[in-house]
């Protein structure tokens, strides 16, 4: 059983880089997507290939967080826990590989913020300002402009959230 963990580690890692690989492959996809005129359409394919990423960063982040429990597992109950990556390692590599993936879609803050103001990236816990203060005031502000009172609160409800986390 333990051989079968040691590999599951492997596939999983193996699965990550695939994921990864795909990630950037739609990045590509969008930059060619950002180059076309604004219009319906190129908001319909950026919106579907942000979705397929967020899709694959969910996944991602899920398979780290199997794998990271796995490795805790073989540490806790096998004796020979030299063979296997401590799991301080293990914690500072998934930081490490979570921010990376983040980091992989190369657009700037105003990018997001126009995107996610026009509907096409939905602001959620997979938004990648999702707890960024300068990030929610300056939608905050926008959407008070444009009077959209119920966003509003929801995102002074979300900052509340952020501000007793940090």
């Amino acid at each position: 059983m333990l051989e079968q963990l040691k590999d599951s580690i492997e596939v999983l890692r193996k699965k990550i880089q695939y994921n990864k690989g795909l990630i950037y492959q739609n990045e590509n996809e969008i930059n060619e997507i950002l180059n076309e005129t604004v219009s319906g359409n190129r908001t319909e394919k950026l919106k579907e290939k942000f979705d397929y990423i967020k899709e694959m960063l969910a996944e991602n982040n899920d398979t780290l967080k199997l794998r990271q429990n796995i490795i805790k597992y073989l540490e806790t109950y096998d004796d020979d826990s030299n063979k296997f990556i401590s799991l301080e390692e293990l914690n500072r590599t998934t930081k490490s590989k979570a921010e990376s993936i983040s980091d992989f879609i190369e657009l700037e803050l105003e990018d997001y913020f126009k995107l996610t103001v026009d509907g096409v990236i939905e602001f959620n816990k997979y938004h990648p300002y999702y707890n960024d203060e300068k990030f929610l005031n300056d939608l905050l502000k926008y959407h008070t402009q444009n009077e959209n009172y119920e966003v509003c609160s929801m995102i002074v409800k979300h900052k509340k959230l952020v501000a007793r986390n940090i």
